[in-house]
């Protein structure tokens, strides 16, 4: 259940006070009380009841696919984010296609740093999100250290954006695989790591546009 408040808090779907965590921690969602913050944007209490019910549905098929590998493709990858993003696909002012990449939806995403730059093409986001599949499988059989194939799969899957909305909560949750393989607990990510978090994704990213910057400038 925390996992859940977690990695939703962190993205600013919802913000719950502490008192609201704790009892949710100790009566589950049907019975704890929903009580927000006074900066969050969603204030609606069963509908940040749904939402926590759809990423705890969302982790029930995670484990499964601890269980079996085999399972990890691009079909899997959207089945979760179809149900992560249940009741989260409805916004004030947008609508996002649960379950649908950016190759189905034809969007293209520009990430706005010390450089822009562009996530993966909307055409190439299904051959994309294949091919980290398939590397993903490789790493978690074979590699010895855990952290790194997580970090690996969480950075791909941050670079590629796969969907219009839902990408952070999917990398965190897919990025869990190799931890739960090896008897570490999935991706946490609290509201007091936030900051760091986000420097460190855009760290990432500055890098790349250094690097890219570089090679075009010395003709390589």
């Amino acid at each position: 259940m925390n996992l859940a408040i977690e990695t939703n808090q962190v993205e600013s779907v919802f913000l719950l006070t502490e008192e609201s965590i704790r009892d949710l921690l100790r009566r589950g969602v049907s019975e704890g009380m929903v009580a927000v913050l006074p900066q969050s944007s969603l204030r609606d209490s069963s509908k940040i009841k749904n939402i926590l019910n759809d990423t705890l549905a969302a982790y029930k098929i995670l484990s499964e696919l601890c269980d079996d590998l085999t399972s990890l493709d691009s079909a899997t990858i959207c089945r979760i984010h179809s149900c992560l993003m249940k009741t989260c696909r409805y916004g004030d002012l947008n609508y996002v296609p649960a379950g649908k990449t950016r190759t189905e939806t034809r969007k293209t995403v520009i990430v706005s740093g010390a450089y822009k730059i562009e996530c993966c093409p909307f055409p190439d986001v299904d051959k994309e999100l294949e091919y980290i599949c398939k590397m993903a499988k490789q790493w978690i059989k074979s590699w010895r250290n855990p952290f790194a194939t997580a970090s690996w799969i969480h950075l791909v899957l941050v670079r590629c954006h796969p969907f219009e909305d839902g990408n952070g909560r999917m990398a965190r949750l897919l990025a869990s695989i190799p931890l739960m393989n090896h008897g570490y607990p999935p991706v946490p990510i609290g509201l007091t790591h936030r900051a760091e978090y986000y420097a460190a994704i855009n760290k990432v990213r500055n890098l790349f546009g250094n690097l890219c910057r570089d090679m075009l400038g010395n003709g390589k």
